[in-house]
């Protein structure tokens, strides 16, 4: 049986076992109904309630009307205004959450009573229409008409200059970036496991011995990786539709997000090949404990530089050309997390691009050939934990 063969029977084992196991689907249900539900509640939280209700202790005039409309149109606010004959009756109402707030007009340049704290955008609204008050007062005291005082306060506006003109296609963009990137963190994390734990199992429970009968390691080592992988893959589809439908559908149905088909086709290449990168490692790791009791400890060692690369991209935005962010997108392990937040940040100078996936695709080349040998020496020793250093030497003398 040739060795392509080998590896995809491997591999279509493995995805199959995994994608019907209880943990999976269950995490699959859970992860699916956080998202439904998550995403019409982000986007009730999005759309504050609009409508106020303000007290009012006095005869507004005209003015007051006007700049209260105006100025809560500008803040995306509908206030109504309540008449209270006094200032007890507008307190009581505060009080009793009837109205958001009383304002009291008299005397000058009078009083917000608030229940318990400050609302920031009613309280400016409300100081707009205030001040429009106590002008329109002035101007009838001095005798002045609505024309007179428009040509005394009335300020042209200043020009907009915009030196760098945003593109909205560069926030969705961004978004699709980050969430690229986080999905590839999740994958990583879990399934990286899910690879360590089939390779544990199978050596614990001596599978592992009559599956090498027929099959090198380095075949079913690649087989693990590409079919668990292929299950991630599937899983990170699903998410990514159900995200991309409730995106355009429940939190911004108004909003055209455009994405493109070479922005996909590089968050992907970028998340395959991180993803390989890592579960390469993970099963090599895996391939050195007997016990899952003794995986926890193993499964932290990728995490030493899973998490630097997660975290210098989330802060590569502000600094995209920075030294750190350069070097974390150029050299693997960190470039699959840094390069596409880079890249969809600023203007990254083609060379760079093709350096970091060279220099990945070679780390991954190099760490698949170790992981193989370490692999091969380490996953017959039944019963017994080995050191990389132990299952490195061992492997000399087993053929591959």
């Amino acid at each position: 049986m040739s060795g392509w063969r080998q590896m995809l029977l491997v591999a279509r084992r493995d995805f199959v076992q995994r994608a019907t196991s209880r943990p999976f689907l269950l995490t699959m249900v859970l992860v699916i109904g956080l998202v439904v539900v998550a995403g019409p509640f982000l986007a009730q939280l999005g759309r504050a309630d609009p409508e106020r209700t303000v007290g009012v202790v006095g005869e507004p005039s005209g003015a007051f009307e006007d700049a209260l409309a105006v100025a809560a149109e500008q803040v995306e606010l509908e206030p109504t205004v309540r008449a209270f004959p006094d200032r007890d009756a507008a307190d009581a109402a505060v009080e009793a959450g009837d109205v958001d707030v009383a304002v009291v007009l008299e005397p000058s340049p009078g009083t917000l009573v608030w229940a318990s704290g400050v609302d920031p955008r009613l309280g400016t609204v409300l100081l707009a229409a205030l001040r429009a008050d106590a002008q329109s007062q002035r101007v009838a005291e001095l005798g002045l008409s609505p024309a007179d005082l428009q040509s005394l306060v009335a300020v042209p506006p200043p020009d907009d200059l915009v030196l760098e003109p945003s593109d909205p296609a560069d926030s969705a963009e961004q978004a699709a970036v980050f969430v690229g990137m986080l999905l590839l963190y999740l994958s990583v994390v879990l399934f990286g496991q899910f690879v360590m734990l089939g390779v544990v199992e199978e050596k614990s429970s001596r599978v592992v011995e009559v599956i090498l009968s027929r099959v090198r390691p380095y075949h079913l080592l690649a087989g693990k990786v590409l079919g668990i992988g292929a299950l991630a893959v599937v899983q990170i589809v699903v998410l990514a539709v159900l995200l991309f439908v409730m995106a355009t559908r429940v939190l911004f149905p108004d909003q055209r997000i455009d994405l493109g088909v070479g922005l996909i086709a590089s968050i992907v290449g970028w998340f395959l090949v991180g993803f390989a990168f890592y579960a390469v490692v993970y099963a090599a790791l895996g391939s050195t404990v007997t016990r899952q009791e003794d995986m926890q400890g193993v499964a932290m060692l990728p995490l030493a530089f899973i998490l630097p690369g997660y975290f210098i991209a989330l802060f590569s935005t502000d600094d995209p050309n920075g030294p750190l962010a350069v070097a974390a997108s150029l050299l693997p392990p960190t470039s699959p997390f840094v390069m596409p937040v880079r890249a969809a940040a600023t203007e990254v100078p083609s060379w760079q691009v093709l350096l970091s996936v060279v220099l990945l695709l070679a780390a991954t080349y190099g760490v698949i050939r170790l992981a193989g040998r370490i692999y091969t020496g380490a996953i017959l020793s039944i019963g017994q934990k080995v050191s990389l250093r132990q299952a490195w030497r061992s492997s000399s003398h087993l053929p591959t």
